[in-house]
């Protein structure tokens, strides 16, 4: 799905965004389906700290994902932060 910027239409599923992105990431890049799963698991955790996938996509911010990259870091390995953030910056 491709968001137009100042585009305020409510998103009524996330789901719906998530799964056109692994959609993606299967078919344009041939992603296993281990690492779709783990995409998955990352990228519903992060929409799910923000409001609970509340907000349209162009209300998240920086400060959305450097908040949830912080808290992570509190519990997580570097590597699994560094890999959920490489997933939020490819969504």
């Amino acid at each position: 799905m491709i968001i137009k910027m100042g585009d305020k239409t409510p998103v009524s599923n996330w789901d719906e965004w998530l799964d056109g992105f692994l959609n993606y990431l299967r078919v344009e890049r041939g992603l296993s389906n281990n690492s779709l799963e783990a995409y998955s698991r990352d990228i519903s955790q992060f929409l799910s700290s923000i409001d609970g996938g509340k907000r349209h996509p162009s209300e998240v911010s920086q400060g959305d994902v450097l908040k949830y990259i912080m808290t992570l870091s509190r519990y997580k390995a570097p590597r699994s932060v560094a890999r959920n953030l490489s997933a939020i910056k490819t969504f």
